[in-house]
Protein backbone atom coordinates (compact mmCIF):
# COMPACT_ATOMS: atom_id res chain seq x y z
CA UNK A 1 0.00 0.00 0.00
CA UNK A 2 1.27 3.45 -0.88
CA UNK A 3 1.64 6.06 1.88
CA UNK A 4 -0.69 8.31 -0.05
CA UNK A 5 -3.38 5.58 0.11
CA UNK A 6 -3.27 5.25 3.90
CA UNK A 7 -6.35 6.58 5.71
CA UNK A 8 -5.97 9.82 7.57
CA UNK A 9 -5.62 9.62 11.38
CA UNK A 10 -8.91 10.32 13.13
CA UNK A 11 -7.53 13.45 14.78
CA UNK A 12 -6.37 15.00 11.43
CA UNK A 13 -8.77 17.55 9.91
CA UNK A 14 -10.33 16.62 6.60
CA UNK A 15 -8.92 18.45 3.57
CA UNK A 16 -10.91 21.41 2.33
CA UNK A 17 -12.56 21.48 -1.09
CA UNK A 18 -9.86 23.82 -2.53
CA UNK A 19 -7.19 21.41 -1.27
CA UNK A 20 -8.96 18.45 -2.90
CA UNK A 21 -9.35 20.38 -6.17
CA UNK A 22 -5.69 21.42 -6.07
CA UNK A 23 -4.61 17.83 -5.44
CA UNK A 24 -6.68 16.45 -8.35
CA UNK A 25 -5.34 19.19 -10.62
CA UNK A 26 -1.75 18.30 -9.71
CA UNK A 27 -2.39 14.55 -9.93
CA UNK A 28 -4.69 13.97 -12.93
CA UNK A 29 -3.73 10.28 -12.90
CA UNK A 30 -5.28 9.80 -9.45
CA UNK A 31 -8.68 8.76 -10.80
CA UNK A 32 -6.99 6.40 -13.25
CA UNK A 33 -5.40 4.58 -10.31
CA UNK A 34 -8.79 4.46 -8.56
CA UNK A 35 -11.33 3.42 -11.22
CA UNK A 36 -13.92 2.36 -8.68
CA UNK A 37 -13.92 5.87 -7.23
CA UNK A 38 -14.36 7.31 -10.72
CA UNK A 39 -17.40 5.09 -11.30
CA UNK A 40 -18.97 6.23 -8.04
CA UNK A 41 -18.48 9.96 -8.59
CA UNK A 42 -21.43 12.01 -9.79
CA UNK A 43 -21.54 15.55 -11.18
CA UNK A 44 -24.89 17.41 -11.07
CA UNK A 45 -26.31 17.90 -14.56
CA UNK A 46 -27.53 21.34 -15.58
CA UNK A 47 -30.86 19.87 -16.63
CA UNK A 48 -31.27 17.88 -13.39
CA UNK A 49 -30.34 14.40 -12.36
CA UNK A 50 -26.73 13.21 -12.31
CA UNK A 51 -24.12 12.02 -14.79
CA UNK A 52 -20.81 10.29 -14.33
CA UNK A 53 -17.63 12.32 -14.31
CA UNK A 54 -16.57 10.89 -17.68
CA UNK A 55 -19.92 11.81 -19.23
CA UNK A 56 -19.59 15.32 -17.88
CA UNK A 57 -16.06 15.62 -19.24
CA UNK A 58 -17.27 14.46 -22.64
CA UNK A 59 -20.04 17.04 -22.56
CA UNK A 60 -17.56 19.80 -21.64
CA UNK A 61 -15.32 18.77 -24.54
CA UNK A 62 -18.31 18.84 -26.87
CA UNK A 63 -19.21 22.33 -25.70
CA UNK A 64 -15.65 23.46 -26.32
CA UNK A 65 -15.73 21.90 -29.79
CA UNK A 66 -19.01 23.65 -30.59
CA UNK A 67 -17.45 26.94 -29.49
CA UNK A 68 -14.41 26.36 -31.72
CA UNK A 69 -16.63 25.34 -34.65
CA UNK A 70 -18.67 28.52 -34.24
CA UNK A 71 -15.52 30.63 -34.19
CA UNK A 72 -14.24 28.86 -37.30
CA UNK A 73 -17.52 29.49 -39.13
CA UNK A 74 -17.41 33.16 -38.15
CA UNK A 75 -13.86 33.50 -39.46
CA UNK A 76 -14.90 31.86 -42.74
CA UNK A 77 -17.82 34.27 -43.07
CA UNK A 78 -15.54 37.26 -42.42
CA UNK A 79 -13.17 35.98 -45.11
CA UNK A 80 -16.06 35.59 -47.57
CA UNK A 81 -17.38 39.06 -46.76
CA UNK A 82 -13.93 40.59 -47.24
CA UNK A 83 -13.53 38.80 -50.57
CA UNK A 84 -16.92 40.13 -51.65
CA UNK A 85 -15.99 43.68 -50.60
CA UNK A 86 -12.71 43.40 -52.44
CA UNK A 87 -14.49 42.36 -55.63
CA UNK A 88 -17.06 45.14 -55.40
CA UNK A 89 -14.38 47.77 -54.79
CA UNK A 90 -12.43 46.48 -57.80
CA UNK A 91 -15.47 46.68 -60.07
CA UNK A 92 -16.32 50.18 -58.83
CA UNK A 93 -12.74 51.35 -59.38
CA UNK A 94 -12.75 50.04 -62.97
CA UNK A 95 -16.06 51.80 -63.61
CA UNK A 96 -14.66 55.11 -62.39
CA UNK A 97 -11.47 54.78 -64.41
CA UNK A 98 -13.34 54.15 -67.67
CA UNK A 99 -15.23 57.46 -67.76
CA UNK A 100 -13.99 60.77 -69.12
CA UNK A 101 -15.03 64.18 -67.88
CA UNK A 102 -16.00 65.43 -64.44
CA UNK A 103 -19.77 65.13 -64.83
CA UNK A 104 -19.47 61.62 -66.25
CA UNK A 105 -17.28 60.68 -63.31
CA UNK A 106 -19.82 62.00 -60.78
CA UNK A 107 -22.59 60.03 -62.49
CA UNK A 108 -20.47 56.86 -62.49
CA UNK A 109 -19.63 57.40 -58.83
CA UNK A 110 -23.29 57.74 -57.84
CA UNK A 111 -24.35 54.71 -59.87
CA UNK A 112 -21.37 52.67 -58.69
CA UNK A 113 -22.14 53.37 -55.04
CA UNK A 114 -25.69 52.15 -55.64
CA UNK A 115 -24.66 49.00 -57.51
CA UNK A 116 -21.46 47.96 -55.75
CA UNK A 117 -21.73 49.83 -52.45
CA UNK A 118 -25.44 49.07 -51.97
CA UNK A 119 -26.05 52.72 -51.17
CA UNK A 120 -29.66 53.79 -51.63
CA UNK A 121 -28.69 57.44 -51.17
CA UNK A 122 -25.32 59.04 -51.84
CA UNK A 123 -23.78 62.47 -51.60
CA UNK A 124 -20.54 64.26 -52.35
CA UNK A 125 -19.12 67.52 -51.02
CA UNK A 126 -15.83 68.98 -52.24
CA UNK A 127 -14.50 72.04 -50.50
CA UNK A 128 -12.87 73.49 -53.57
CA UNK A 129 -13.80 74.90 -56.98
CA UNK A 130 -13.13 72.86 -60.12
CA UNK A 131 -12.14 74.18 -63.49
CA UNK A 132 -15.45 74.48 -65.37
CA UNK A 133 -16.77 76.06 -68.52
CA UNK A 134 -18.18 79.59 -68.15
CA UNK A 135 -21.60 79.46 -66.51
CA UNK A 136 -21.26 75.78 -65.55
CA UNK A 137 -22.09 74.89 -61.93
CA UNK A 138 -21.82 71.57 -60.06
CA UNK A 139 -23.49 71.72 -56.65
CA UNK A 140 -21.15 69.17 -55.04
CA UNK A 141 -18.29 71.68 -55.22
CA UNK A 142 -18.98 74.26 -52.52
CA UNK A 143 -15.61 75.96 -52.26
CA UNK A 144 -13.08 76.19 -49.45
CA UNK A 145 -15.31 78.42 -47.35
CA UNK A 146 -18.49 76.41 -47.84
CA UNK A 147 -20.56 76.47 -44.61
CA UNK A 148 -21.17 72.72 -44.95
CA UNK A 149 -17.55 72.08 -43.98
CA UNK A 150 -18.22 72.90 -40.33
CA UNK A 151 -20.17 69.66 -39.89
CA UNK A 152 -17.17 67.54 -40.95
CA UNK A 153 -14.25 69.17 -39.15
CA UNK A 154 -13.61 66.17 -36.88
CA UNK A 155 -13.96 63.67 -39.74
CA UNK A 156 -11.52 65.59 -41.94
CA UNK A 157 -9.03 66.01 -39.09
CA UNK A 158 -8.82 62.25 -38.46
CA UNK A 159 -8.83 61.30 -42.14
CA UNK A 160 -10.58 58.01 -41.31
CA UNK A 161 -13.98 56.85 -42.61
CA UNK A 162 -16.77 56.33 -40.08
CA UNK A 163 -20.02 54.38 -40.16
CA UNK A 164 -23.23 54.66 -38.19
CA UNK A 165 -25.99 57.23 -37.87
CA UNK A 166 -24.75 60.59 -39.20
CA UNK A 167 -25.28 63.78 -37.25
CA UNK A 168 -28.24 65.86 -38.38
CA UNK A 169 -26.06 68.60 -39.87
CA UNK A 170 -23.94 66.03 -41.72
CA UNK A 171 -26.99 64.31 -43.16
CA UNK A 172 -28.53 67.53 -44.43
CA UNK A 173 -25.24 68.73 -45.94
CA UNK A 174 -24.59 65.46 -47.78
CA UNK A 175 -28.01 64.06 -48.59
CA UNK A 176 -30.23 67.14 -48.71
CA UNK A 177 -33.96 66.46 -48.56
CA UNK A 178 -33.33 62.70 -48.38
CA UNK A 179 -31.39 63.04 -45.11
CA UNK A 180 -34.47 62.17 -43.04
CA UNK A 181 -34.62 58.76 -44.74
CA UNK A 182 -31.01 57.84 -43.93
CA UNK A 183 -30.80 55.41 -41.00
CA UNK A 184 -27.14 54.50 -41.43
CA UNK A 185 -24.30 55.88 -43.52
CA UNK A 186 -20.63 55.58 -44.37
CA UNK A 187 -18.78 58.91 -44.42
CA UNK A 188 -15.49 58.86 -46.29
CA UNK A 189 -13.06 61.82 -46.07
CA UNK A 190 -11.47 62.91 -49.33
CA UNK A 191 -8.50 65.10 -50.03
CA UNK A 192 -5.34 65.58 -51.98
CA UNK A 193 -2.72 68.26 -51.31
CA UNK A 194 -4.70 71.52 -51.28
CA UNK A 195 -8.35 70.41 -51.01
CA UNK A 196 -10.67 68.26 -48.89
CA UNK A 197 -14.10 66.72 -49.27
CA UNK A 198 -16.53 64.08 -48.03
CA UNK A 199 -18.19 61.17 -49.80
CA UNK A 200 -21.35 59.73 -48.24
CA UNK A 201 -23.14 56.43 -48.82
CA UNK A 202 -26.48 56.22 -47.03
CA UNK A 203 -29.16 53.60 -46.49
CA UNK A 204 -32.65 53.33 -45.09
CA UNK A 205 -31.49 50.13 -43.39
CA UNK A 206 -29.94 50.86 -39.96
CA UNK A 207 -27.80 47.71 -40.27
CA UNK A 208 -26.34 48.49 -43.70
CA UNK A 209 -23.52 50.70 -42.36
CA UNK A 210 -23.45 50.03 -38.60
CA UNK A 211 -21.05 51.77 -36.25
CA UNK A 212 -17.84 49.75 -35.93
CA UNK A 213 -17.99 48.39 -39.47
CA UNK A 214 -14.53 47.78 -40.91
CA UNK A 215 -13.42 50.79 -42.92
CA UNK A 216 -10.33 49.50 -44.76
CA UNK A 217 -12.14 49.20 -48.09
CA UNK A 218 -13.89 52.54 -47.56
CA UNK A 219 -10.51 54.18 -47.05
CA UNK A 220 -9.32 52.67 -50.34
CA UNK A 221 -12.42 54.01 -52.08
CA UNK A 222 -11.63 57.44 -50.68
CA UNK A 223 -8.09 57.27 -52.05
CA UNK A 224 -9.31 56.25 -55.53
CA UNK A 225 -11.99 58.96 -55.60
CA UNK A 226 -9.53 61.62 -54.43
CA UNK A 227 -6.94 60.64 -57.03
CA UNK A 228 -9.47 60.88 -59.86
CA UNK A 229 -10.93 64.19 -58.67
CA UNK A 230 -7.58 65.87 -58.07
CA UNK A 231 -6.74 66.81 -61.70
CA UNK A 232 -10.02 68.75 -61.91
CA UNK A 233 -9.14 70.90 -58.90
CA UNK A 234 -6.46 73.51 -59.54
CA UNK A 235 -4.12 74.41 -56.72
CA UNK A 236 -4.08 77.81 -55.05
CA UNK A 237 -2.75 80.60 -57.17
CA UNK A 238 0.81 81.60 -56.26
CA UNK A 239 1.17 84.96 -54.62
CA UNK A 240 2.72 87.57 -56.90
CA UNK A 241 6.25 88.46 -55.98
CA UNK A 242 7.03 92.04 -55.21
CA UNK A 243 9.10 93.49 -57.98
CA UNK A 244 12.26 95.19 -56.88
CA UNK A 245 12.70 98.48 -58.69
CA UNK A 246 16.36 99.12 -59.31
Amino acid sequence: MNDRDLPLPLDDPLPTEPQVASFLREHPEFLTRHPTLLAEMRVPHLAGGAVSLIERQVEVLREQQRFLDQGYRELLQIARDNEDLKGRLHRLTLRLLRVRGLKSFLTALREGLADEGRAEISGLLVFARPTLKPGEVIRSFVGEEGPERAAFVDLLSTGQPVCGTPEAAQGVALFGAEAREVRSAALVPLGCRHWTGVLGAGSRDPDRYPAGLGVEFLAQLGEVTSAILDPYLPGPRPRPRNRVVP
